[in-house]
């Protein structure tokens, strides 16, 4: 699927998030594979815990708003 990617940490990612500004390792983990991957947003329930991160974090519910909206089909087609 083109809007999404799974990415997993390596060691690169794993010392890039050691010196992020987060309190969270596994939320620095997240963040630093999103931005390895050229994410533009991290989805997370949990948006404060994102506040060091390089990848801006919105919620689901604004995530979707920021997807394009579906293209309907003809039905007289």
């Amino acid at each position: 699927m083109a809007d999404f990617d799974i990415v997993g940490p390596d060691k690169t990612i794993l010392l890039r998030a050691r010196t992020l500004p987060m309190t969270d390792f596994e939320d620095a983990v997240v963040a630093a594979s999103a931005e390895a991957a050229g994410c533009d947003y991290v989805v997370s329930r949990n948006v404060p815990d994102f506040a060091g991160s390089p990848v801006p974090a919105v919620t689901p519910a604004d995530f979707l708003k920021h997807l394009p909206a579906p293209v309907a089909e003809d039905e007289g087609e």
